[in-house]
């Protein structure tokens, strides 16, 4: 009996499916100029909500007398990941513009611009009850701790006394090894994920 390996998309059609599935805007702009040639499905519903254009094929900002600094951004990025800081009316306005150069071999083939809002941050902290000790009850109380929740709003979400929140947060600042919030925050951010 003979084994065959199956057929695979070529690696660039992977990547760009990968990209499609993010929930969080990507836009591929040409290496020189900045033209989009490709975006994910999360961009278009997230430029009709915070009014970005993409006339002629370029990123259009709500604010236009930010536009050439915003084109400056895009032509200075390089290997390294840059971010600019689009400040809106309110947090919710606000966008951080994620963007470097994808570079195969010696020349740039595309720039990668993700695009994120803090109100609703991407990022999530992954499962690590085995890596702390935590219990699954433990784990709720850290993602509720972690959204910024007092004890009495976490024991409200979770259907808990009081009491019974407190000893959870105690329990998990122990085998977290901190003492305060900002311990725990700084802590968790180490194992954020996109």
């Amino acid at each position: 009996m003979n084994f065959r390996a199956p057929t695979l998309d070529p690696p660039e059609a992977l990547a760009l499916e990968a990209l499609d599935t993010c929930s969080h805007p990507v836009v591929l702009l040409a290496p020189v100029e900045p033209l989009i040639v490709w975006r994910n499905g999360a961009s278009r519903p997230f430029f009709n909500q915070h009014a970005i254009s993409d006339g002629g094929g370029r990123i259009a900002l709500p604010q236009r007398a930010l536009q050439p600094v915003f084109d400056e951004f895009l032509d200075s990025v390089g290997e390294d990941p840059s971010s600019w800081v689009l400040a809106g009316s309110c947090l919710d306005d606000t966008l951080i513009f994620r963007c470097r150069k994808v570079v195969r071999s010696a020349a740039a083939i595309a720039r990668m611009l993700t695009i994120h809002c803090p109100a609703r941050p991407c990022t999530v902290v992954p499962d690590i009850r085995a890596l702390f000790g935590l219990t699954r009850s433990e784990m709720k109380v850290l993602h509720c701790l972690i959204d910024g929740m007092k004890a009495d709003a976490l024991a409200g979400r979770l259907n808990i006394t009081i009491e019974t929140a407190r000893t959870h947060i105690r329990r998990v600042y122990n085998k977290m090894d901190v003492s305060s919030r900002e311990q725990l925050l700084a802590l968790t951010n180490r194992y954020r994920v996109p």
